[in-house]
């Protein structure tokens, strides 16, 4: 069964390049940087990313992005072009396809030390009901690398309130669930095994059918919030031509 990791957080994008001229000065690697905990001395937390920038955004000035990316723990092996000069293949902890980036204030308007998301979807491989634990591994094709690739992730299920009557996933479950990114696993070569997550949900397949749904534009705003969708695009482009 396919899967689907995505990735979602507060990133400092660094090292831009373009490997592909054939595809123009678009087509980009860069590197990664989140706010996890990772025991890797040399390039802590770092991914490697592809990412087509379609809007001409400057990464020369490397600010922070929101970002999410559909990502999976760095293969055995990469093309060697991908890798930068005094690179390693330990030094990436993950690589992804960016889905969705925007610009963020520079620090101290924008603080990075804030944890990322993970929402994935697959199939449950072990699960340990002392410790409220299991493993999801999902089988995802990259782009960046032309093939499929597998990801682990070990989930816990917090001992609160709110989960204490939750049974945990048995092995063989198609799953989906989300929760905060909190570590990088890595075996004894220092290579990425899996990744740790708390869950804050999780979802067991759906069954009956699909419920038909329309695509409408994006919102206007809410008049009880006081904000405007509308208003700040009024302003934008106010701005724009001035």
């Amino acid at each position: 069964m396919s899967g689907l990791t995505t990735l979602a957080g507060i990133v400092v994008l660094t090292g831009a390049r373009n490997i592909n001229t054939t595809k123009g000065n678009r087509d980009l690697y860069l590197n990664a940087n989140i706010y996890v905990d990772d025991n890797y001395k040399d390039n802590p937390s770092t991914g490697l990313v592809h990412f087509f920038n379609h809007a001409d955004i400057p990464f020369n000035i490397e600010p922070l992005y929101v970002m999410a990316a559909m990502h999976v723990k760095t293969p055995p092996s990469l093309p060697p072009q991908v890798l930068p000069e005094k690179f390693t293949l330990c030094d990436y902890a993950f690589i992804g396809e960016v889905n969705h980036l925007a610009l963020l204030p520079a620090f101290p308007e924008t603080d990075p030390c804030q944890r990322s998301y993970i929402t994935a979807s697959g199939i449950v491989s072990t699960a340990d009901t002392n410790n409220r634990q299991f493993t999801i591994k999902c089988d995802q094709y990259l782009s960046l690398i032309k093939r499929v690739v597998p990801c682990t992730l070990s989930c816990t299920i917090p001992s609160t309130p709110r989960w204490e009557k939750t049974h945990i996933p048995q092995p063989n479950t198609p799953l989906t669930v989300s929760g905060t990114f909190d570590r990088i696993n890595r075996n004894n070569d220092q290579v990425t095994t899996s990744f740790s997550i708390t869950i804050d949900s999780l979802a067991f397949s759906p069954r009956g059918s699909i419920i038909q749904t329309t695509t409408t534009g994006p919102s206007s705003g809410s008049t009880k919030t006081g904000f405007s969708y509308a208003e700040m695009k009024k302003k934008r482009k106010h701005t724009d031509k001035e």
